[in-house]
């Protein structure tokens, strides 16, 4: 998992049943991010306009992806 920037109160998570990268804010409301698959290691840019994480691409090839958060 990765948790938002100091002040967002928002934490991304890898999912274990689906592998998508889910973001949750502080009262519990989940928002699934869409094209992520087989993800590890959610990380947050400092302001927090962006997401990244690695996503299994082979048997032991990783692509980094970076999304912007809305």
């Amino acid at each position: 998992f990765g948790w938002g920037p100091k002040g967002s109160q928002v934490i991304a998570y890898a999912a274990q049943d689906s592998g998508k990268v889910i973001v949750m804010d502080a009262d519990g409301k989940k928002q699934e991010v869409q094209g992520s698959k087989d993800t590890l290691l959610p990380a947050w840019s400092p302001d927090g306009s962006r997401l990244a994480w690695l996503q299994k691409d082979g048997r032991r090839k990783f692509l980094l992806k970076v999304t912007e958060v809305r």
